[in-house]
Order: structure tokens, then C-alpha cells, then sequence
């Protein structure tokens, strides 16, 4: 590790206004318990406090309508978020809408939901709708794996900031009362202002080929990772972010009836407006499984496919690094801030207090937090990794946590292009919690 006295001054800047309350949500009711009921929770919490959650499955529906709160996984808890109760009405897990007064953090969390019994769609296991001038929402580290209900929703006229997720949309399905459950996409997107960075999400996978008492259905198409729905004039921005399109369903033969397989889904689907990116690419999902003797096969997704009044994704130059910061660290604890990227770069470390969002086409990605310090760190070695060693610096007497957002740059050793890479957020938390 290498240790840089810069690193723990830069945190030390903006720690006085960068506070908040730290509610501790347990549902064991462990010792320092606030709340054992993460909606409980959510209704007490006031704006800038953060919600740590320790590990357990908290089971129904969460809407964070109108507050600036946070929902942090501690240091070590696996903490998984889901709706079974709830699940016939097709409601998302989690949902953060409304006018939003500041910003919302959600970190490592695991989304998931359940298929509903009844309709052709379901909701996302998260759906992000924020409003309001001081609004951003920064998802960082989460999932939301599929079978029941994955993948996110994200949409509204605020920024939203996501970074190191992974999520594959919801698998159609065919309902036992008729009709079928329709695939859903990884991500899909209804915002100009997300910006997201190292991510990964994947389409659903197309109901299977399937006879009822009154009908043959051959395998659906898969749907796709990343589906596009920004407008005409989207700033939104995919930075190290693979999409794949869903697997389509198999085929099935049921006595002398032969039913094909669905083709798969598509990398990107751009259905209206556009995104730019930055090495990122689809990657259409493979055709169901064929009956041998029946003949039929699928076709494989395209990567990119363009619909309606959609347009190709556009591609900017840059080779983006990441940022990762570790779990929520107390005070006076050992901390390492690791920042990866293309080795022999040069790299640099933006440190921060408070997310923004500056669509930068010159740096090849969007700056996700505004600036207190920027700390060089010298060419990147031939590993692609620099670990900046430091601890968690004493909080002032009265604050329970304080965030700082950090942001990679690298810059080509020969071109000179800059590329703004993944950002993270560091939770610093008084000692006593």
C-alpha cells in the first residue's frame, strides 16, 4: 500500500458540512438497534440522516417519497431488500420519487422482488424517480438479480449517479390464468441525466414456447440489457457498462405441433432518443434451445438495435478507470482507497463532499462530484491498480457520519485524452456506532 498524507488531509476538508444522523436499522435487534423495520425506519428519518442497515431480508414495500435519506449497508452485512407481500400489485421494492431536498445514497444492497400472479408487466425491484433542483440520487454497489423481478428503473428529471451495479431484468413467464408475463429489460431508461459507470445488466430471458387449453405459444423474444427510452436531447452517459440481451425461449414439441424458439434479446435497444457511451457495448443474447427434430431455430440478438424514433448510441474516446472505496469505516480505522485503471496512465483522484453531475464529452464521461481536492497519483503500474492507504479521520464532536465522493481520472500516456472514470463514495461513521 502506499501511503498518501494528502489523502487523509483531503477527507479532512469538507467533513463539517458533509454530516448527517445515522439511524441503525437491525432486524435482529442487536445491540445499538434504532429500528428493526427498515419502512419504520424510512418514515422516522429526517433529511441528510443515513439509514445502516445491518444484515438481514427486509421484506415489503419502501418508498422514499420526498426525503433526502440514505440506505448504506454496514461494514461486512449482507443486507437484501425484496417484496413478497405486496407482489401481485406489481410494486417496486424500492422506489425514491417525489421532490427530493438533497441527495440520496443507496450502497450495497441486494434488490429483489417476486413475480406477480396476475398482469403482463411487473415493476422493478428499483425504481428511481427523483424532481427538485438539489436532487441526486448515487447507487452504488447494488443488485438486483432477476428470476422474480430485477433490474432497474430509472427515470425523472434529476441526476442520477450509478456505479459498480448489476441487475438482470425480470424472465417472462407464462401465467397460469392465461396470457404470459412479458420479459424485462436489465435497465430501463427514461432520464437524459443518469450517468452510469462500471456497471453490468442483463435482459431477461423470453418465456419458454408453451401449450394451454386454447393456444400454442412459440418461445418470446429475450428482452434486452439496456432499453432507451431518453429523447432527442439525452445527456446520459454509459461508461464501462456491458448490456446483454436476454436468452430466448426454448422450443417445444407436444405431440405432432412443433413450437420454434424466440430469438434473443438485444445489447441496447434505443426505441426513442439516444445515450452516449464509453467502451461500452451490447451484446445480443443467445436464441432458445431448439427441439433437434422439429427444425426451428432462433437468431441471436443484434447488439445494437435501433426502433421507433431511437438513434444509435454515441460513442466518445476514453478509457475510464474506477475508484473503489470500502464499506462504511469508523473513526480511526484503517481505510484504502484503491483506484484502478489502464496501466501507464496517469491517474488522479477527484475528492469531494457533495455529487453533481457535469456532462464532460472532453473528459469523456460526466464529473460526479464537485471538486474539493484533486491528488495526483503518478503512471498507474503494470498491476492497473494504486491502493491509497490511510484511517478514518476523528469526526468533529456532534456528527455521527460524514460522506466524500471520490472520482478517478486517467489520461492517455501518449494521447493526452482524459477519461473520467467510476466514482465511490466513502462513508465515514463515528466510532461509537
Amino acid at each position: 500500500m502506499r501511503p498518501i498524507p494528502s489523502l487523509a488531509a483531503a477527507l479532512l476538508l469538507g467533513i463539517a458540512s458533509a454530516h448527517a444522523g445515522v439511524l441503525v436499522v437491525d432486524a435482529a435487534n442487536g445491540p445499538g438497534t434504532d429500528f428493526t423495520s427498515l419502512s419504520t425506519a424510512i418514515s422516522a428519518a429526517q433529511n441528510g440522516d443515513l439509514l445502516l442497515m445491518r444484515s438481514g431480508t427486509y421484506d415489503g414495500e419502501f418508498r422514499i417519497l420526498d426525503k433526502a435519506i440514505s440506505i448504506v449497508a454496514d461494514a461486512g452485512a449482507n443486507v437484501v431488500v425484496t417484496n413478497s407481500l405486496l407482489a401481485p400489485t406489481a410494486i417496486a421494492t424500492l422506489e425514491v420519487t417525489g421532490t427530493i431536498p438533497g441527495t440520496v445514497v443507496l450502497r450495497d444492497l441486494t434488490l429483489t422482488a417476486v413475480l406477480p400472479s396476475s398482469g403482463p408487466f411487473s415493476q422493478s425491484p428499483l425504481r428511481i424517480n427523483p424532481a427538485g433542483a438539489a436532487a441526486h440520487v448515487f447507487i452504488e454497489g447494488c443488485l438486483a438479480p432477476s428470476r422474480g423481478g430485477g433490474g432497474f428503473w430509472l427515470e425523472g428529471n434529476a441526476p442520477i449517479t450509478v456505479s459498480r451495479c448489476a441487475g438482470q431484468g425480470t424472465d417472462g413467464a407464462f401465467l397460469a390464468l392465461g396470457g404470459e408475463h412479458q420479459a424485462q429489460a436489465g435497465i430501463t431508461l427514461f432520464s437524459g441525466q443518469v450517468a452510469m459507470f462500471a456497471s453490468a445488466f442483463r435482459g431477461g430471458d423470453g418465456r419458454d414456447a408453451v401449450v394451454s387449453s386454447a393456444s400454442a405459444f412459440s418461445g418470446a423474444v429475450g428482452a434486452p440489457g439496456l432499453r432507451i427510452f431518453t429523447g432527442l436531447t439525452s445527456q446520459s452517459l454509459f461508461s464501462d457498462s456491458p448490456f446483454e440481451g436476454g436468452m430466448g425461449g426454448d422450443g417445444l414439441q407436444a405431440g405432432a405441433t412443433c413450437l420454434a424458439p424466440g430469438n434473443g434479446g438485444a445489447g441496447i435497444e434505443s426505441v426513442f432518443g439516444t445515450a452516449h457511451v464509453v467502451q461500452t457495448a451490447g451484446v445480443g443474447g443467445p436464441p432458445g434451445t431448439p427441439v433437434p427434430s422439429c427444425g426451428q431455430t432462433g437468431q441471436t440478438g443484434n447488439a445494437i438495435s435501433v426502433t421507433f424514433l431511437g438513434q444509435p448510441p454515441i460513442p466518445l474516446a476514453g478509457q475510464p478507470g474506477r475508484a473503489i472505496t470500502p464499506p462504511p469505516r469508523r473513526e480511526g480505522e484503517a481505510t484504502t482507497i484503491t483506484v484502478e485503471g489502464p496501466p501507464s496512465h496517469t491517474a488522479f483522484l477527484v475528492v469531494g463532499y457533495a455529487p453533481t453531475r457535469v456532462f464532460a464529452p472532453q473528459f469523456a464521461g460526466v464529473l460526479a462530484t464537485t471538486p474539493s481536492a484533486i491528488l495526483a497519483l503518478g503512471n498507474l503500474p503494470p498491476s492497473g491498480a494504486i491502493p491509497l492507504s490511510t484511517f478514518a479521520p476523528t469526526l468533529p464532536v456532534g456528527v455521527e457520519s460524514a460522506m466524500a465522493f471520490v472520482q478517478p481520472i486517467t489520461q492517455h500516456p501518449t494521447t493526452g485524452q482524459a477519461t473520467l472514470g467510476a466514482p465511490s463514495v466513502l462513508v465515514l461513521l463515528d466510532a461509537g456506532l
